[in-house]
Formats: structure tokens, C-alpha cells, sequence
């Protein structure tokens, strides 16, 4: 009796261990590369970024490739976020975007970060709008974006498509007024994930599923750090 109750203990401690162990989600199942702009890294340090442009060799910038302006990296501190994060407009309205591997057919949900940007002077210029689509999917046409509230505040976004090839083209592109300068949007943890129960009735509409987009205002609470 004493041996089997102390089998039964054994047992149960190694499924109880296989349940700690074993991750929630793998962060393989993002198919973004770079996906919180770790690389290049930038210096530590108020007021710190750098350049990345359309020479900028994919060692520097994996993933990613600028094809259109300059985006400026900026680090955590100027950032004002747990990663560092992509200035869409470093001079001028830039195009970023990143090929990513898919199933046709299959529907995904892209996951990002925005807030108006953090270099100072920048949260004098309210209007600091951008568009994402995705090339190769049924969201080919470009859905506006526009942060509001205070530099700093990141908001959650999203959008969902169906792929309709084995590779489709995540574009970020800055709307930004001349007037702004040098002031755009930022962008941060951008992430592509097959969506939820996609495989179970296909669930859910493609577009845009985040309710404030399409320009519309932001709530103002500040970043939950997620």
C-alpha cells in the first residue's frame, strides 16, 4: 500500500512538473523577426536612436527593410517603452515593412504598439497618422492609423487578414503632415500570429478588429507593459 501511494506521489509530481514547465505560448509562433526592434542596438541614454535606411544590410536590421525615407530606432529611454521602437517618420515619412511566411488561405491577426513620438517638441504636433497594409492578403488596401494622448502612451493595435499566398508583405507607412518635421508615429512589439481558432470555424471577420483604428481617438490610460 505504502509503495503504490508512493507511486501515485511520483506520478502526480511529474505531471505536476510537466505543467510548470511547459510554456504558454512559444514565441516561435510569431512570425515577425526583430519583432520589438531590438537590433540594431542603440546606446543607452536620453535622446538616443539610430538611422536605418534602405542600404541598411539586414545584419544591422533583421527582418525588417526601409523602402521609402528613414526610420529612426530609438532606445527605451527615448522611447519611453520596455523595448526600443521604430520612429516611422526620421526626417521625412518612411515605408517599413517585413515578408513574412504564410498558408494561403489562412487567417492571421498582426499585433502592434503606436504613440505619438517621443522626441521632445513632438507632442506639439497632434495629427501624426500612419497606414498599415499587408501585400499579398485580402488587406491590400491601406487601413489608417493615428496616435493620440501623450508622447509615451502606447496603444494596443491590430488587424486581422487571410493570406492569399505563401508569403505575404507587413507594411507600416508615415501619413505625417511636412508641417510635423520630423514628427511621426512610433511603433513597437509588432507581432503576427495565425489568428484564434482560425482552424476551428474559421472565426471571425478579416479587417480591422480593434474598434478605436481607423483614426479614430485612443484611449488615454497609460500602457499596461504587456
Amino acid at each position: 500500500m505504502k509503495q503504490r501511494m508512493r507511486s501515485l506521489a511520483l506520478l502526480g509530481s511529474v505531471v505536476l512538473t510537466g505543467l510548470v514547465l511547459a510554456p504558454a505560448s512559444s514565441a516561435a509562433d510569431n512570425l515577425v523577426e526583430n519583432h520589438t526592434f531590438s537590433k540594431p542596438s542603440v546606446a543607452q541614454g536620453a535622446n538616443k536612436f539610430k538611422e536605418v535606411h534602405g542600404d541598411t544590410s539586414s545584419a544591422e536590421f533583421p527582418g525588417w527593410r526601409v523602402s521609402r525615407g528613414t526610420v529612426h530606432i530609438f532606445n527605451q529611454e527615448t522611447a519611453r517603452h520596455r523595448h526600443q521602437a521604430a520612429n516611422i517618420k526620421g526626417g521625412s515619412n518612411a515605408t517599413l515593412q517585413q515578408d513574412l511566411e504564410t498558408s494561403s488561405g489562412k487567417k492571421y491577426t498582426a499585433k502592434w504598439k503606436h504613440s505619438k513620438e517621443t522626441w521632445p517638441g513632438c507632442e506639439d504636433f497632434t495629427e501624426q497618422p500612419y497606414s498599415v497594409e499587408v501585400i499579398g492578403s485580402d488587406q491590400e488596401d491601406a487601413q489608417d492609423f493615428k496616435p493620440t494622448g501623450s508622447p509615451g502612451n502606447y496603444r494596443d493595435k491590430s488587424l486581422t487578414f487571410t493570406a492569399e499566398d505563401d508569403t505575404v508583405t507587413l507594411i507600416f507607412t508615415s501619413q505625417s503632415p511636412a508641417s510635423n518635421g520630423h514628427c511621426g508615429a512610433m511603433i513597437a512589439d509588432v507581432v503576427v500570429k495565425p489568428a484564434a481558432r482560425d482552424n476551428q470555424g474559421n472565426n471571425g471577420n478579416s479587417g480591422n478588429n480593434n474598434s478605436n483604428n481607423n483614426g479614430s481617438e485612443d484611449n488615454d490610460e497609460p500602457d499596461s507593459g504587456d
